[in-house]
């Protein structure tokens, strides 16, 4: 399901190779790069849902890419990523978190805010191996109660924006 959401992307113009992350890293330079999560964790949490929730999830993902809606909102997080427009990515993540459907409620809860712990474990260990690490991570893992910025200032940190 996630592969073909992301190809839906591409069809309607979005790169990977583009992206933030894909960015960051071409210009690291030889700068030490290392990841909040690989790949064998982001599998272990599918594997982890129910056969009946991975089916909903591929089933609303096609029903999705048929209706637009994939593109719709990879659109709309693009422009209000570009934009700097903070309230229609959280406009974008309240609408995902109040939808229903088990494929919906899998994708907010376990894909993303589901992953939060372990990203937040990480920034802090990244910090106290001395520097000043730059954490880049999806826009829809930011906002909210459940994320990551207002995670990091329960914990005491200052998060500003830059």
């Amino acid at each position: 399901a996630s592969t073909l959401a992301l190809r839906e992307a591409e069809a309607a113009g979005y790169s990977t190779q583009a992206a933030v992350e894909s960015q960051l890293i071409a210009q690291a330079r030889g700068r030490p790069v290392d990841e909040l999560e690989g790949v064998e964790l982001q599998f272990r949490l599918f594997d982890a849902a129910t056969p009946a929730v991975q089916q909903a999830f591929l089933v609303e993902t096609l029903d999705s890419m048929a209706n637009g809606a994939v593109r719709r909102d990879v659109g709309a997080i693009a422009r209000a990523w570009a934009h700097g427009d903070e309230a229609a990515v959280q406009a974008v993540l309240a609408e995902m978190q109040a939808d229903p459907a088990p494929g919906a409620r899998f994708m907010a809860e376990q894909l993303i805010a589901g992953r939060h712990a372990a990203m937040l474990e990480r920034i802090e260990y990244f910090t106290q191996q001395g520097g000043l690490p730059l954490v880049a991570v999806g826009s829809l893992h930011l906002f909210g109660a459940q994320g990551l910025i207002e995670a990091l200032q329960r914990r005491g940190w200052r998060v500003t924006r830059v």
